[in-house]
């Protein structure tokens, strides 16, 4: 799972402080964060195009979405 968070990195992620995150991993769970629904979309795209490689694919069942933001908004993602 590490190798495949690895290669699917691209969109720089979300910024805390002078870091920038673009996934959190939890043994053979993956968070990916992105600061808009488009890089979320391009990172999902590059996670699921590497798993695909692997010989794995996202469980979209048991996929969720989440938006972090003041005002609230809709982030429709298609799965891998």
């Amino acid at each position: 799972m590490d190798r495949i968070s690895r290669r699917s990195q691209g969109v720089e992620g979300v910024r805390f402080g002078d870091l920038r995150i673009g996934s959190l991993l939890f043994a053979d769970d993956v968070v990916l964060l992105a600061p808009s629904d488009r890089d979320l979309q391009l990172s999902l795209d590059w996670f699921a195009a590497e798993c695909k490689a692997a010989g794995m694919r996202i469980s979209t069942s048991k996929s969720e979405s989440m938006v972090l933001n003041w005002t609230r908004m809709e982030c429709t993602l298609r799965g891998g």
